[in-house]
């Protein structure tokens, strides 16, 4: 039975979002009872996968039957049968990422796999056979992405387990990773470049666009979809409720990356009247195109009145620290030297994760990994300082009972 149609939306009283099927029947006992039940979840696509793995677990023969006849013997089966509900969980562009890897690394090896031949030694001869071509590129992404599709055929009752749990992963050495962010002094040097940039309005589109994403720590695609009303000159922030992002179709206007990345920013005082500034200069050459200047207009616009393309900002950026002569970073670079710099200047995981709207501190840490690194040797000679730092002795008050005493014992002349 497909319960699609019956899967509804609600909130819990804490305010999260899940999803439930109410009063969904899931079989029938042997004295004609029948078992009815509400099936929950955060998402649609595990409402679905709880159903089928309860109607297999009532009767798992039935539930074999039923699957074989719809002809899943395949690894490549399987995968055509989990890939629309994976989608239902993700962005578009990460579920067209996900696909390339798939399609690129897994199918040419384990397509024509039969399921009743998938165990930990075809596995681990799978992936010693990828380590052997990729090394350990992408080996743990490939690893889970595999994981994920058997799993879910063991949800719905097509395979006994996940043998993934079973096969022996290569011990990865961690490399240092190639610095992609700006120093505090080569940032300095950066909007250097740029105030010294002549007044053409391509020119006050580029000062304005890498400070706010260098200030902000926006993703580019927030950036880039950024209105006029979202910009409150007043508070000094900005409001990040949409995003760009890339489809099969072209670019299209959604929403951002995750919860947590529809969010409020607070800007810098310098940044604001700089947002200020082009806003007048904006208007003034719309005016030129016979274009106006809207509230819910686009905030970085071409020289034709356009939304900025990325492959263009990447081009400018290019441009600018080759010009300056500064490392040679991408646009995604200027995100991760915001939170860096937020880092050093001592702001916590917790405030780092909420600015930059990642979706856990765990992905923040993750990330910036090399932060702490850097910033070890800096914690420890703090500490010594302070441990070396001789005690000051606190200023006592007279006592007034004393001094009146010692007035009595010694009178003046």
């Amino acid at each position: 039975m497909d319960i699609s149609k019956k899967i509804q939306e609600y909130q819990t009283k804490k305010g999260d979002k899940r999803f439930i099927s109410p009063n969904t029947y899931v079989g029938t006992y042997s004295n004609g009872s029948q078992k009815i039940t509400n099936i929950r979840g955060k998402s649609k696509a595990e409402v679905k996968s709880k159903y089928n793995r309860m109607v297999y677990e009532f009767d798992p023969e039935a539930w074999k039957e039923k699957i074989s006849e719809s002809k899943v013997v395949t690894f490549n089966d399987l995968y055509q049968l989990w890939y629309p509900q994976y989608l239902k969980g993700v962005k578009e562009s990460t579920g067209r990422g996900t696909r390339k890897r798939i399609e690129q690394h897994v199918l040419p090896d384990l397509k024509d796999m039969k399921l009743e031949d998938i165990s930990v030694l075809s596995l681990q001869n799978y992936y010693d056979k990828f380590m052997e071509v990729n090394g350990t590129k992408y080996y743990h992404q490939i690893l889970q992405i595999v994981s994920k599709i058997i799993r879910y055929g063991v949800s719905i009752g097509l395979l006994d387990q996940d043998p993934t749990e079973y096969v022996i992963k290569p011990k990865v050495e961690k490399k240092k990773k190639e610095r992609l962010y700006l120093s505090k002094e080569e940032l300095k040097r950066f909007f250097s470049y740029l105030d010294n940039l002549d007044d053409r309005y391509i020119n006050e589109v580029q000062k304005i666009l890498f400070r706010v994403l260098a200030q902000s720590g926006l993703r580019i695609g927030e950036c880039t979809a950024l209105l006029w009303s979202d910009v409150d000159f007043q508070k000094k922030t900005i409001s990040v409720t949409k995003s760009f992002t890339y489809s099969n179709s072209g670019w299209k206007l959604g929403t951002p990356k995750n919860v947590a990345s529809n969010r409020v920013i607070t800007m810098d005082e310098n940044t604001m009247k700089r947002l200020m500034v082009f806003k007048n200069i904006q208007e003034d050459y719309l005016e030129t195109l016979g274009m106006s200047q809207a509230d819910e207009g686009f905030i970085f616009l071409s020289r034709n009145g356009n939304v900025l393309h990325h492959a263009s900002i990447y081009d400018m950026l290019k441009r600018i620290v080759a010009h300056a002569e500064l490392p040679d970073i991408n646009i995604h670079s200027l995100r991760h030297t915001h939170a860096t710099l937020l880092f050093e200047s001592g702001a916590s995981a917790k405030q780092v994760q909420t600015r930059l709207g990642h979706s856990s501190v765990k992905t923040t840490l993750d990330t910036y990994t090399h932060v702490g690194e850097d910033m070890s040797q800096k914690t420890v000679d703090t500490l010594m300082d302070y441990l070396d730092s001789k005690p000051t002795k606190p200023k006592t008050k007279p006592n007034p009972i004393s001094q009146k005493n010692k007035q009595k014992n010694h009178p003046k002349p």
